[in-house]
């Protein structure tokens, strides 16, 4: 149906009163865990921001991880429409011991995603419904992670997308209508076709993107239901 054109996993998180929140705790391996977290309402808007940052030694040779998670979410809850945006970053290191291949024991993984997104709904006789999104996920693999030369890849990629819905009612029935455009971009130093001009890889002075692909997705639809 017009409702699951895309397989999604929608999570919602639930509204917090004021309140703030620190946390530590620690276990075997170095591990040692921090986090905190902050809420607030206030009549129509609400918000909170949150951050943590894990990190072990590893139980074994290669096994060691940093991970850092930094969140925010805000909104408007009106009687006349609903605002809601999000945003986010993570970041992980860690030694991927015989994840790939047990023939390279210390491979070796860096990733880091950032996100926004933003939802708008109207309440009115004719429904709006407005989202948005971007999305950045980088990823530098080493196959051995003391020798970078050996072999290593680089990858970035990004995506775009809008959906616009608006609904009402009908002599016939209700009805509906509807946009859907999406943007998909990699940039590599491996994978895709080759670029026209070469891009440096940020934080390498050395690494370059010679490869890379662009798609892009257009979706219209019209829903009419007879009641």
């Amino acid at each position: 149906g017009t409702n699951a054109f895309k397989g999604v996993i929608n999570i919602i998180t639930k509204n917090r009163q004021n309140q703030i929140t620190f946390g530590t705790r620690t276990g075997q391996y170095g591990l040692i865990s921090n986090y905190g977290f902050a809420g607030i309402k206030q009549g129509i808007f609400s918000g909170l921001l949150s951050a943590s940052r894990n990190a072990s030694k590893g139980y074994t040779d290669n096994t060691d991880f940093l991970i850092n998670n930094y969140y925010f979410q805000g909104g408007i809850t009106h009687k006349l429409i609903n605002f809601e945006v999000q945003a986010g970053l993570n970041r992980k290191k860690f030694g991927a011991n015989n994840f790939y291949s047990p023939s390279f024991p210390w491979q070796y993984e860096e990733t880091g995603t950032r996100f926004g997104s933003f939802n708008l709904n109207t309440n009115g006789k004719t429904k709006i419904k407005v989202t948005g999104f971007v999305r950045s996920h980088d990823d530098h693999f080493l196959l051995d992670r003391y020798t970078p030369v050996f072999y290593e890849n680089f990858h970035l990629n990004n995506s775009y997308g809008l959906t616009f819905n608006a609904g009402f009612n009908m002599l016939a029935g209700k009805a509906s209508v509807g946009i859907i455009e999406r943007v998909e971009t990699i940039k590599s130093t491996s994978l895709g076709d080759p670029l026209a001009k070469p891009v440096s890889v940020r934080g390498s002075d050395t690494m370059h993107y010679r490869k890379g692909y662009r798609r892009y997705s257009h979706n219209f639809y019209l829903d009419q239901k007879y009641e």
